[in-house]
């Protein structure tokens, strides 16, 4: 009974290490890695399931092997400290499997050879079940992009300056102290006294353009009240009429 058992469950192990598979592939150079021999030591190759890790480090020339591996979809990714790689998905087929799939994909004229192993493009944050395009095996992977964990100084930028309200205010009043009095060089003198005496802000400007600089007020100005600030009016207070006494002796 125990003899039975344990060669069954020998025949068993054997057939799942028959069937067990190996990813093989390599991680190439390109724009972003010019150098292969650039990639940190601490670089991870992972490929994974549900309950199943397996992990491994690219060698010398970036080539890499992950051994027994079951049938099932799979996850690869690449972790580096210095670059970014985009996930792929590896399917484990069985014999049977296989075979159906090159049987579909085949046609009169062209014989497809069956695959035990397919690999196809994924994408982060989708269902595992979206697959991309379809990619050769053995793999060669690459960086997508490099790894950017500081944020440039933004240089100055004059549109957005001249882009700020308050700013352009400021600029408009400057002008408008040194224009002001160039226009009234050009104006009748009867003309500006009228316009002088008429009041509201533009007599004020056209008058003293420092002294209106100096009163302007923005909460006025957006109140339309003109710019100018009003003093506060203090409560009035009775006054007093003499006259001497009263209700006096006659």
């Amino acid at each position: 009974m125990q003899l039975s058992s344990l060669l069954g469950l020998l025949v068993a192990s054997a057939a799942s290490l028959a069937s067990a598979a190996t990813v093989q592939g390599r991680i190439a150079a390109n724009q972003h890695l010019p150098d292969i021999h650039a990639l940190p030591p601490t670089t991870l190759i992972t490929l994974s399931a549900a309950g199943v890790s397996k992990k491994t480090h690219p060698g010398p020339e970036g080539r890499f092997e992950i051994k027994n591996v079951s049938e099932g979809a799979y996850l690869l990714e690449v972790w580096a400290n210095t670059h970014i790689f985009s996930p792929v998905r590896i399917d484990i087929l069985s014999a049977d499997e296989a075979a159906a799939i090159a049987a579909k994909a085949s046609t009169d004229e062209v014989t497809v050879a069956p695959e035990d192993i397919v690999v196809h493009q994924t994408f982060r944050a989708n269902s595992f079940s979206n697959k991309g395009a379809k990619l050769p095996y053995p793999l060669t992977l690459r960086p997508s992009s490099q790894s950017s964990f500081y944020i440039p100084r933004e240089s100055l930028n004059f549109k957005g300056l001249l882009s700020n309200p308050m700013l352009l205010i400021m600029i408009f009043m400057g002008a408008m102290m040194f224009v002001m009095p160039k226009l009234q060089e050009g104006i009748d003198p009867e003309e500006l006294k009228k316009f002088q005496e008429s009041g509201g802000a533009g007599a004020q400007i056209a008058s003293n353009p420092l002294g209106a600089l100096e009163n302007f007020s923005m909460a006025s100005f957006l109140a339309g009240q003109g710019g100018t600030a009003q003093q506060p009016k203090g409560p009035a207070v009775p006054i007093k009429q003499g006259g001497g006494k009263q209700g006096g002796r006659r």
